[in-house]
């Protein structure tokens, strides 16, 4: 699932897209930057992988659920998203899990 696809599913949840990074180091420096409410890496990134990206992120600020979605979402990828810190593992493969995910973590009271 292309970025754009991506954009607009979560855009169709009522959630504004600020910003959308080619790698885990750019993903780290905006989350950073534009301090976004939520986060959706996957998990085969160039640069810095979105297992990282997450421990990364989470270490300097921990607000922002991250959902980790890839093809290569499996139990042990799981495990390895969710000890990074991810609240949830989707795989690609299942988009109406991730559009559930999003509303849970993005209008969570």
């Amino acid at each position: 699932m292309t970025r754009a696809i991506l954009s607009r599913i979560v855009g169709q949840l009522g959630c504004t897209v600020c910003g959308q990074a080619v790698d885990g180091k750019q993903a780290v420096e905006m989350a950073l930057r534009l301090k976004p409410d939520m986060i959706i890496l996957d998990i085969v990134l160039p640069e810095l992988d979105g297992l990282s990206a997450t421990s990364e992120i989470l270490k300097i600020t921990p607000e922002p659920p991250i959902i980790l979605y890839s093809f290569h979402a499996d139990a042990r990828l799981e495990r390895e998203g969710l000890r990074a810190g991810a609240r949830r593992v989707i795989s690609k493969g299942d988009p109406r899990g991730l559009m559930r995910a999003v509303r849970e973590l993005a209008f969570a009271s």
